[in-house]
């Protein structure tokens, strides 16, 4: 469907009048005849030629027949279409010669209505209009079936070589997780994990209830920090941190916290990852050789497998906090150790415990191939 303005239109009429004018004046000069303006209707042209032989040279032609004005230019050797009543009430036509192809513009009677184009007349399929996909990028190689394949979905995961060792610190941790809760000996789980401080440099619009948050997508860095946490998972007891880095010293400091939360313990079982600064060494470093020992000696250290880390239950921990409290800009660690702290409070209140269920039974069995395989090296 074609639709024009007030201009295009314009320009059309006066292109129809202008051929339309320089036909006639073709036809009469070939035909020797002046064009009078009783031989010119508005709307409609035909003619009858005196001459039945077609010797349109010295014949006179008077209009009143449309179908003999057709017929005597093809005897002449003319081509010609009448389109009747053109655009705007002028006739159109379109000459040729009839020994070589007709590529010359034809003028046609206008729509008198909107219409929906009919692909099945042009030769084409009907119904939905279909356009042909040439030279356009395939995602697939052509000619290829579906398949069961989505590469679109992803999955990660940090597998260790299972080795003797791997199997015997993950059955020593499955082992301690068994266990059940002893107040004199409570098994707490420690972790770490860093934070990325952002400011915002366009203040965000005011939180309304009809409309969702919203802020500009430009920011600015305002350094790192890192979420210190030890959690007992029996009793959902937790103890955190923010510090702006993550040295030995800063271990120390948090241990010493721990050690205090946990007054009536006689020993603390401390399940942590292999970080080289969990061990001992950070609490001689940085206390005086009787504290240090004395705080050595209320930690009783179980490291994960290397590549083993989902062993830590403090990982689970320090998800949902990555989840419920980091999914926004913090700019100062002042803020994000308010906001952490709020957030473990309400865990704390809310006796969020974890329950673990992976035990050493259970390891054995989907694990066999490996034990088989850690036997047979041997």
């Amino acid at each position: 469907m074609l639709f024009f303005n007030n201009g295009t239109t314009n320009r059309i009429h006066r292109t129809i009048k202008r051929r339309t004018q320089l036909f006639e004046n073709f036809i009469f000069r070939r035909q020797r005849v002046k064009p009078s303006a009783e031989s010119r209707p508005d709307s409609r042209f035909a003619f009858k030629a005196n001459n039945p032989a077609g010797d349109c040279t010295t014949s006179r032609l008077q209009f009143d027949d449309r179908l003999s004005y057709q017929t005597a230019l093809s005897r002449r050797g003319h081509r010609i279409s009448l389109s009747g009543e053109a655009a705007f009430g002028q006739t159109g036509f379109n000459i040729g010669r009839s020994s070589r192809p007709h590529y010359s513009s034809c003028l046609l009677r206008r729509a008198r209505r909107s219409r929906s184009l009919d692909i099945a007349t042009a030769g084409g399929q009907g119904g939905r209009v279909r356009f042909p996909r040439f030279g356009f990028a395939q995602p697939r190689p052509p000619n290829t079936e579906k398949n069961h394949l989505r590469p679109h979905l992803k999955k990660m995961w940090c597998i260790g070589k299972m080795t003797g060792e791997y199997l015997a610190k993950m059955e020593a941790v499955l082992h301690l997780y068994a266990l059940p809760y002893n107040r004199k000996r409570p098994v707490i789980c420690y972790d770490e994990m860093p934070v990325q401080l952002l400011g915002e440099v366009v203040a965000p619009l005011p939180i309304d209830s009809a409309k969702a948050y919203r802020f500009d997508y430009e920011y600015k860095r305002c350094g790192t920090a890192n979420i210190l946490l030890a959690i007992e998972p029996l009793t959902g007891k937790r103890v955190v941190e923010v510090s702006r880095q993550r040295t030995k010293a800063d271990y120390c400091r948090f241990k010493q916290k721990v050690a205090a939360s946990f007054a009536e313990a006689e020993q603390i079982v401390s399940i942590e990852d292999n970080l080289n600064t969990h061990n001992a060494s950070s609490f001689y470093e940085n206390l005086p050789p009787e504290e240090a020992f004395a705080l050595t000696q209320m930690f009783e250290y179980h490291h994960t497998p290397k590549k083993g880390s989902w062993l830590n239950m403090a990982e689970l921990e320090l998800s949902a906090i990555s989840r419920i409290c980091l999914a926004r800009r913090i700019a100062s660690i002042e803020e994000l150790a308010q906001e952490v702290e709020m957030l473990v409070k309400e865990r704390e209140e809310s006796k969020i415990k974890i329950e673990w269920q992976f035990s050493i039974g259970q390891a054995r069995e989907k694990l066999n191939r490996h034990y088989e395989n850690v036997i047979q090296k041997t």
